[in-house]
């Protein structure tokens, strides 16, 4: 089921609301070793946190 307009701009302003660093802030923390160390590893890989700040990166930015 396709999304309306209003309900993409609610999750827009949800979003923005939630998140506490700008896009180029996040990449920037994202490259430091302390976020490497942070929060839960599957396995001894990447953690779950880490992974989901590279993916919020590469989304497209909405004016």
């Amino acid at each position: 089921m396709a999304k309306t307009q209003d309900d993409q701009d609610t999750v827009w302003h949800d979003f923005k609301d939630a998140v506490n660093m700008s896009p180029s802030e996040l990449e920037t923390w994202l490259k430091k070793d302390e976020s490497k160390e942070s929060g839960q590893h599957k396995g001894g890989g990447e953690s779950v946190g880490h992974e989901s700040g590279r993916r919020i990166v590469s989304l497209p930015l909405k004016g």
